[in-house]
C-alpha cells in the first residue's frame, strides 16, 4: 500500500500517522523491496540546504517524521501537520515485526559496551529475534562483514549525517533493508537516560538535552536556523520572488 507523501524542501515524508506509516515499511518489506529508512528532523534538513548530494540522499529514501520542527514545517508550508514517530519508537516497532516475520537483523554502530549492551536487552526482550550478527563503530571492514550475514534489516547507529551517507554509499554492497538510528543503542544499553516523557510529548527533546548537556549549544542552536528557513520560504513565496531550488 502507498500512502501519500508530503514534500517538505523537496524531501518526501510519509504523510500518516503511526499505524499507517508501520503499514507502509513493512509492506515494502514483505514485498521484498530493499530500501533505506530516515528518520527525518530539522538538524537533517539543514544538513540538506548546505549539501546537495546530502539532500538527495534524503530524496531518495524513505523518510519517517521524527522532529516537531518538521511538523511545523508542513503545517507552515502546506497547512497539513504531520505526526512525530519518534525513531526509537519506530525501530521498536520494526523490531517486533522482524520477530513475528522471521527476518534477521544486524546491529552496526555505537561503541563496543553501547552495542553489546543493547544487543543483549534486545534479545532479552524479543527472544523470537533473529540477530545475524553486531558492529561496534569503529570494527574493521564493517561493510565486508554484514554483507557476509546477509541480515534482512541493518540498523546503522552513528552520528548525524554520516549514517545516513555511510548507509548511502554502501548500500549497493548490503542486501537489506537499512535505517539509521543514531543514538538509540546508547539508550538501549542505558549508558544515556531517554528524555523525560513529558519533554516528548511536548516535542521539547532538545530543550531536555541542553538543561542535562550544555555543550550541546551549538548543535541545538541550529534548530531556529531552520525555522527561519521555513519563515523565508513563506515569505518569498507570498511576494512572488520567484522559484526557490531547495
Amino acid at each position: 500500500m502507498n500512502h501519500k507523501v508530503l514534500k517538505i524542501f523537496g524531501v518526501p515524508v510519509i504523510f500518516s500517522d503511526r499505524e499507517g506509516v508501520c503499514e507502509e515499511i513493512f509492506s515494502k518489506a514483505l514485498s521484498g523491496e530493499k530500501f533505506r529508512i530516515v528518520t527525518l528532523n530539522a538538524l537533517m534538513m539543514n544538513c540538506a540546504f548546505e549539501d546537495r548530494r546530502f539532500l538527495e540522499i534524503l530524496k531518495n529514501a524513505v523518510c519517517v517524521n521524527d522532529s516537531i520542527g518538521i511538523s511545523l514545517a508542513a503545517l507552515l508550508l502546506k497547512g497539513k501537520w504531520i505526526p512525530r514517530f519518534q525513531g526509537i519508537e519506530l525501530f521498536e516497532n520494526i523490531l517486533k515485526f522482524c520477530e513475528k516475520n522471521g527476518f534477521s537483523v544486524f546491529f552496526y554502530g555505537a561503541s563496543d559496551n553501547s552495542n553489546r549492551g543493547s544487543v543483549r536487552k534486545l534479545a532479552a526482550k524479543f527472544p523470537g529475534l533473529k540477530i545475524a550478527g553486531r558492529l561496534n563503530g569503529y570494527a574493521p571492514n564493517p561493510v565486508e562483514k554484514i554483507a557476509a550475514a546477509k541480515p534482512d534489516f541493518l540498523f546503522v547507529a552513528l552520528d548525524l549525517p554520516n549514517q545516513e551517507k555511510w548507509i548511502s554509499e554502501n548500500f549497493g554492497h548490503l542486501d537489506c533493508i537499512c535505517m539509521g538510528i543514531g543514538g538509540t543503542l546508547d539508550v538501549v544499553s542505558g549508558k544515556i537516560k531517554r528524555v523525560n516523557f513529558v519533554f516528548r510529548r511536548m516535542g521539547l527533546e532538545w530543550f531536555f538535552r541542553f538543561l542535562k548537556e550544555p555543550y550541546r549549544f551549538r548543535r541545538i542552536a541550529n534548530l531556529p536556523v531552520f525555522l527561519f528557513r521555513v519563515l523565508k520560504r513563506i515569505f518569498l513565496k507570498s511576494f512572488c520572488f520567484g522559484r526557490i531550488l531547495l
